[in-house]
């Protein structure tokens, strides 16, 4: 069971779990507690200050995170 610590809304909606997502739980289905498709969870890549890298080969463990990606039209 996951709960909720961040509802983001811009640029588009995500919710962030409060622990970090371990890989068996990437692309599985997450829902509510009355049994409603919340979303699926996914991992966000985040742009690295350093600047310097070459491109998507710049992924570093640091610039990952866990998300909940709702599906589309979904509502906070």
């Amino acid at each position: 069971m996951e709960r909720i610590s961040a509802i983001v809304q811009r640029p588009r909606l995500f919710y962030v779990p409060d622990s970090s997502l371990g890989t068996t739980t990437l692309g599985a289905p997450a829902f509510t507690l009355d049994g409603k498709v919340l979303g699926v969870f996914v991992m966000r890549s985040m742009k690295s200050k350093s600047g310097g890298g070459m491109g998507m080969f710049n992924f570093q463990p640091d610039n990952m995170t866990g998300i909940i990606v709702p599906p589309a039209g979904a509502v906070p």
